[in-house]
């Protein structure tokens, strides 16, 4: 059976990448489902542009979801600089990695959508609200999600998020806790209740 081959440049940036382990399967997966080789090329050189985005973004493999995908159609993809050859196709694209996400929630090495925990569901939307209404840039929206994040792991854990039960002090408990990753300035910068404050009401 001919073998797909990419370029060096995607090659690598796919051999480099946490899909890597899963190269073969998805060409293999494709071909199960009868798409034609020039087809199957065109995806998986898809999949290498997707897979360095992800690293740049440090996005581990549990993370993988259609609100990443959305992410790297949405916002990267209209300011992508990737140097060539790179698949800059919208449909393409999206199909590719659709195809991809399949493949990883069927080998278990990612959630399905319908078994993500009420955090990840919430910070999805959350990114989507800060995106589609507020107009956030990727950069401010990665940083808000982060912080956001956090915080309402240590205040809800796997349960679902009430934000009408978080207070004062354990805002104040969180941003000034040891080990942050950030000083007492930076912490006032972030400014815990004006960001929640910002939560749509669907998602609370």
């Amino acid at each position: 059976m001919k073998p797909i081959i990419l370029q060096p440049g995607p090659q690598a940036w796919l051999s480099s990448s946490i899909l890597s382990a899963y190269q073969d399967r998805y060409v293999a997966r494709l071909r199960q489902d009868r798409y034609a080789h020039n087809v199957i090329r065109v995806y998986l050189a898809s999949v290498a542009h997707f897979a360095r985005w992800l690293d740049e973004q440090h996005i581990g493999l549990s993370s993988l979801c259609t609100a990443v995908l959305d992410r790297f159609l949405n916002d990267h993809l209209p300011i992508c600089s990737c140097r060539q050859p790179v698949r800059r196709t919208r449909h393409e694209l999206r199909t590719a990695i659709r195809h991809l996400l399949r493949l990883l929630e069927t080998e278990r090495a990612i959630r399905p959508i319908d078994e993500q925990d009420a955090l990840s569901r919430d910070l999805a939307r959350f990114d989507a609200y800060m995106r589609d209404v507020a107009g956030l840039a990727e950069t401010t929206r990665r940083q808000r999600g982060l912080i956001v994040g956090r915080f309402l792991a240590q205040t809800f854990g796997s349960d679902d998020i009430d934000v009408t039960k978080i207070d004062t002090v354990a805002m104040r408990r969180f941003v000034l806790g040891e080990g942050r990753d950030w000083g007492a300035g930076g912490a006032r910068r972030w400014q815990f209740d004006r960001l929640l404050s910002e939560v749509p009401p669907d998602v609370r």
